[in-house]
């Protein structure tokens, strides 16, 4: 990762003298400003910090990295005349933290460059720490990689540590002088040539999450008064309490508060009418020794108990109806500490899906509920591009798509945000792809390839997933990782980016490469050998996937290779450049020659001639090392042979680009079915698979807007950073397509309409930008500014 600061901070790594991994600490510094003061604060924690000045929410992080690269945030902070407190509240979840939590020990860190270190810097001001009472973590059950939830007892919560202080009578801040652990480096190396094996700070390339109001939800269900075996009952309308949904929904719009009288139990189900990934926060008085569990989840399901069949899942059915299905989830629980004063209970961190569960037990106080806010969260994603066609059905796949990429892209992009929130390569791709063409922010996207160099093992291949604090290996996704670079490469630019990346290229190749055998074939690597969620498949393994002659596997290599080709040729390296073409034509040689079906016109998954797929017709379609003949029947059998494997949710993307690669995006616009098919369902975002899926949320289903903007408006880049434009429209059977395509110098804007066999076109390219026009009229060359041409395709 790049480091723009050298220079360390006059500052050290604090922590409590009983510092424990599961626990909730808060670190305090009064300071005396003689005016008005402006400064900048630099602030990280290990795990999660919140800052607090004078009691108010400033901000949180650090964002999700790994100790190599641990991210500090800067905090522009103005503080008052006379006294002021600045509180940092940190918290550590230990071994039941989140899978994609990385960690080295409890402890905080904060300095104010160009300030004396006696004033601000940690281990040198007159900071002092204390443990806050009343947190304990609880388990996550069948979704722990997401981590323990917390369970806030308020009856010993310090109300108001925010402060510094603490409310009377609230319970009892015992504060003492920290310990120093290390002193914080922004380098591997201190103290000459001993290395830092703790951690070593870089600052976030990320802008501050979004903390936005989301819409009060629907109450779908309430009921009130029962024994335990009903709670966990499906929901049906003969229960369904009308009146008090009423007074649930008066006091979710803000109108009035919501009693539930002494030795009552309720259980509300609310809808998000949406998918959100959010903080619920409830506001109470009275009501000592309530419990108040709130649960989440993506779908209700049809069965009681529902039985894992991952990656697949249990059938929900339409994800708008709630009568006979169950509630499963998992959230947090508060006990209400009751008095007067309005008391807010506020989750360590957000919860994602749609429905929304409360059961709320009171003891021998009424309990009153001022307010339930939902606080949606996530990276600020840049959504301005536009596509829109003479089918409406594609407005609502970009809704569904556009919606899954939001509630996957946080402080790194995630798989799905309910059942993991990691950051895996293959997903990653092709999120990052979507955000090129609607966004004009690319630091996530940078960060991602940083991040999974950065995940690189001895093997030379990067992790699957990253951050994680368990390694897999997937292999073809260490090869997908290469393909990362190079989109990035293509949309960004960044030459001294993509020059920093090769030596995580070269190393995924390079251990590829000593499996070549000699026969010529790739001998796999181990690990999780994925390619797509095929249901025929074991574990999304494609056939042959332990033997060297899996076509699938051998053109995933290929591909890698002839990217990684291009990298290196660009930057004037044309050794490594022909050493990898050289070796991708060798090797797809191999390819065709075991597994070409000679009868069928068709490229078999491997040397038995057992089976043959999608998969291996368009990676090899994408290679370009086919000869024309064999293309035309490889492309021929992926649009027309019934019986080839086919490609599910996922892998889908490979297909829609060999398709539009080679002049037959009608083709993919055809099959789009199964994305139809998600909105019939009452979701709101992407499957993970087919039905019955596991997850509802999953953004590697957003990719037909990439193909929208790349396929149907033909639009991408020509050269590296986009330098040149290349439009091709491919409009099928639509007889309209117009988009706003984003570019790193503005917006392309296309407009296409039939007219008879040809197509008119009016193009508007951004200031300093050209391009060329691809048709069957011929090559158009196009400027910069709106130009419009006639019966050109």
């Amino acid at each position: 990762m790049s480091h723009q600061d050298r220079s360390d901070p006059h500052a050290h790594w604090i922590s409590h003298p009983q510092a424990a991994d599961e626990a909730v600490f808060a670190f305090r510094l009064a300071i005396e400003a003689p005016s008005q003061t402006s400064l900048s604060l630099c602030l990280t924690a290990d795990e999660r910090f919140r800052l607090f000045v004078n009691g108010k929410f400033v901000g949180e992080g650090p964002h999700r990295c790994d100790p190599d690269h641990w991210c500090y945030h800067t905090f522009d902070l103005d503080l008052l005349p006379g006294p002021n407190t600045i509180v940092v509240m940190t918290w550590s979840v230990g071994q039941r933290r989140a899978v994609a939590q990385l960690s080295v020990m409890p402890g905080m860190a904060a300095w104010v460059c160009g300030e004396p270190a006696e004033r601000f810097s940690t281990g040198h001001a007159p900071w002092q720490v204390a443990r806050v009472n009343g947190y304990a973590f609880i388990d996550a059950g069948d979704i722990s990689a997401t981590g323990a939830r917390v369970r806030i007892d308020g009856t010993q919560v310090p109300w108001g540590f925010e402060t510094g202080m603490g409310e009377p009578n609230t319970g009892v801040l015992d504060w003492t002088d920290p310990v120093q652990i290390t002193r914080a480096t922004r380098s591997v190396f201190h103290g000459g040539n001993e290395l830092h094996r703790k951690w070593t700070l870089v600052p976030t390339p990320l802008p501050k999450m979004e903390r936005n109001p989301a819409p009060a939800p629907r109450v779908r269900h309430a009921r009130t008064n029962m024994d335990k075996a009903i709670r966990h009952s499906a929901f049906d309308r003969e229960t369904h309490d009308h009146s008090i949904a009423t007074n649930w929904q008066a006091m979710l719009a803000g109108q009035t508060p919501l009693t539930i009288a002494a030795n009552q139990t309720q259980r509300v189900l609310l809808d998000a009418e949406n998918y959100l990934c959010a903080f619920a926060e409830i506001t109470t008085t009275g009501g000592k020794d309530a419990c108040v569990q709130i649960r989440w989840a993506e779908s209700l399901f049809l069965d009681a108990k529902p039985v894992p069949n991952w990656p697949f899942g249990p059938p929900k059915g339409n994800r708008d109806v709630i009568d006979g299905k169950y509630f499963h989830g998992v959230g947090n629980e508060y006990i209400i500490g009751g008095g007067e004063a309005p008391r807010t209970y506020r989750p360590l961190w957000w919860e994602a899906g749609r429905y929304i569960e409360l059961l709320i037990t009171t003891a021998n106080e009424p309990l009153t509920i001022h307010a339930l806010d939902l606080i949606e969260t996530g990276y600020p994603l840049e959504t301005d591009g536009r596509f829109e066609s003479s089918d409406p059905v594609h407005t609502q796949i970009i809704r569904l798509g556009t919606r899954s990429l939001r509630m996957c892209s946080h402080e790194t992009h995630m798989d799905c945000p309910y059942y993991e929130q990691l950051q895996y390569v293959g997903d990653t791709r092709l999120q990052a792809l979507v955000a090129y063409n609607i966004g004009r922010d690319s630091r996530l996207q940078k960060r991602s390839i940083e991040l999974f160099d950065a995940s690189r093992l001895p093997s030379g291949l990067t992790q699957s997933r990253f951050p994680s604090r368990s390694e897999q290996v997937i292999p073809p996704f260490s090869l997908l990782w290469i393909g990362m670079v190079h989109d990035y490469w293509m949309y960004r630019g960044e030459a001294d980016f993509v020059r920093a990346m090769l030596a995580g290229t070269r190393s995924v190749l390079d251990a590829h490469l000593r499996r070549i055998t000699a026969d010529g074939l790739l001998d796999p690597i181990p690990g999780w050998l994925f390619v797509d969620w095929v249901p025929t498949w074991n574990a999304g393994t494609p056939p042959a996937s332990k033997r060297q002659d899996s076509a699938i596997l051998c053109l995933l290599a290929i591909l890698a290779m002839h990217q990684a080709a291009a990298l290196e040729r660009a930057l004037g390296l044309t050794a490594m450049a022909n050493l990898y073409t050289e070796q991708a034509s060798r090797l797809f040689a191999r390819v065709m020659e075991k597994m070409w079906n000679a009868e069928r016109g068709r490229l078999d998954d491997d040397g038995s001639h057992a089976t043959a797929s999608e998969h291996a017709q368009s990676l090899a379609l994408l290679s370009g090392l086919a000869n024309a003949e064999q293309a035309s029947s490889m492309l021929r059998a992926l649009v027309h042979d019934e019986d080839l494997t086919r490609a599910t949710v996922y892998f889908s993307h490979y297909i829609f680009d060999a398709l539009t690669i080679h002049g037959r995006a009608d083709a993919w616009l055809s099959r789009l079915g199964l994305w139809t098919e998600m909105t019939q369902l009452g979701l709101h975002t992407a499957l993970e698979t087919p039905e019955p899926a596991r997850s509802d949320c999953h953004a590697w289903g957003a990719h037909p807007i990439h193909h929208f903007h790349a396929g149907v408006l033909g639009v991408r880049p020509a050269s590296p950073g986009y330098e040149s434009i290349q439009i091709r429209p491919q409009l099928g059977s639509l007889s309209s397509a117009r988009g706003r395509t984003a570019h790193p110098k503005g917006w392309i804007m296309t407009e296409f309409v039939r007219n008879g066999n040809s197509i008119d076109a009016t193009i508007e390219l951004p200031d300093g930008a050209t391009g060329v026009l691809i048709s069957g009229a011929g090559n158009v060359p196009l400027r910069a500014g709106r130009q419009t041409l006639r019966a050109v395709g």
